[in-house]
């Protein structure tokens, strides 16, 4: 069955005891017949086994409970509903169908995270690497990057940031997931025409007959490219 939440009357109702302010007698049997039926989901099948000290898929596991069941929560956001959802229209059923998202993704460890993600950019609106992290990781990455708990939300952090740094365009300076980014590693082409002070699209269309980059835009793989490989581009408009 699924819980049933009370909101809070008076500002002290968070001081009280729950059995001050719950419903009582018949009214609570009342509440109890008219419940939603919910199938128990995976997720919380792995938090109670959690609980009585039984082991399950390993990343997880290597987790507290809290870490591994709101990063099963947020990863099922946005696979469920994308990158900029309203959180707070978010309903009890809404939650409980991110972590079953969620959880099929985060239980294959870092490897399935990663081949999560990888898939998202490529169905992003702006598959072309130009997209910045916000855009594509949208609810998770705000979650990590600009989170005020000041709880340590786990390995899923470090995760994003890696699959960041080996797929965008990152200046150097930026604060990316709790770490400044020293040097960069890719650059995109309007972060290189940035550079040099010429138009993106000129610049596209050199690299691209010269075979530097793909022709699709939706390729994103063949619109990055290593940061090292820039410093040539100068030389593209010279023949050389």
């Amino acid at each position: 069955m699924s819980l049933s939440q009370h909101r809070k009357q008076k500002w002290d109702d968070v001081l009280r005891n729950l059995s001050d302010i719950a419903p009582h007698g018949h009214e609570l049997e009342i509440l109890a017949a008219n419940a939603q039926s919910r199938k128990v989901s995976p997720l919380q099948v792995y938090v109670v086994d959690r609980f009585k000290g039984n082991s399950g898929p390993a990343w997880l596991d290597a987790q507290t409970i809290e870490q591994a069941a709101r990063t099963s929560e947020m990863v099922g956001v946005l696979a469920g509903w994308g990158a900029t959802p309203n959180l707070n229209q978010f309903t009890s059923d809404n939650w409980d169908a991110a972590g079953r998202l969620g959880f099929e993704i985060t239980k294959g460890g870092e490897a399935s995270i990663q081949e999560f993600f990888r898939d998202l950019q490529k169905r992003h609106p702006d598959p072309s690497g130009n997209a910045g992290p916000q855009a594509v990781f949208g609810r998770l990455y705000q979650w990590l990057q600009f989170g005020r708990s000041g709880k340590d939300w786990g390995p899923i952090k470090e995760v994003l940031r890696d699959h960041i740094l080996e797929t965008m365009a990152i200046e150097p300076g930026t604060v990316l997931l709790g770490h400044t980014v020293e040097k960069r590693r890719f650059h995109s082409v309007p972060s290189l025409a940035k550079k040099y002070g010429l138009h993106p699209a000129t610049l596209r269309r050199v690299a691209v007959l010269r075979g530097l980059i793909g022709g699709a835009r939706s390729d994103l793989h063949k619109n990055i490219f290593d940061a090292q490989r820039g410093r040539l581009w100068p030389h593209l408009f010279c023949g050389q």
